[in-house]
């Protein structure tokens, strides 16, 4: 639990972060990302407790309720979050790694474009003076 409640505290210095208007665009964006890849962490976890509540739940309610029935149950739910976790980091380390590549690009592009204009400028201007 003290994972959850570290994520959720690092969610809300991000949100805290998001709302200051002085945030550069850029941060806030690289902000935004970890934020949504943080909020999927916090979602796994709780659907996890949530399995794991129904279980113990429908446990109970049978005639064959042993504390040792349910740790072996968990211990196999906790392989399977771990394996999920980790294909969910690499997934949004894959989404992010994307982004970033699109941010460039249209930095790039931003670049050019403004080359091209300043030398339309300069060929506009060279053809009025002369």
């Amino acid at each position: 639990m003290k994972n959850f409640e570290k994520k959720l505290e690092e969610l809300e210095t991000i949100i805290k972060k998001l709302e200051d208007e002085k945030t550069p665009l850029e941060e806030s964006l690289n902000l935004y990302i970890k934020g949504v890849t943080i909020i999927k962490e916090l979602n796994t976890i709780l659907n996890n407790i949530e399995g794991k509540v129904e279980i113990i739940r429908r446990k109970m309610e049978s005639d064959n309720f042993y504390m040792e029935d349910i740790t072996e149950i968990f211990k196999k739910e906790e392989s399977n979050l771990k394996s999920s976790t980790i294909k969910t980091l690499n997934k949004n380390q894959s989404e992010k790694n994307k982004i970033d590549l699109d941010l460039k690009n249209v930095d790039e592009n931003y670049k050019t474009s403004k080359k091209e204009d300043i030398q339309e400028d300069i060929d506009d201007l060279k053809k009025d003076l002369f």
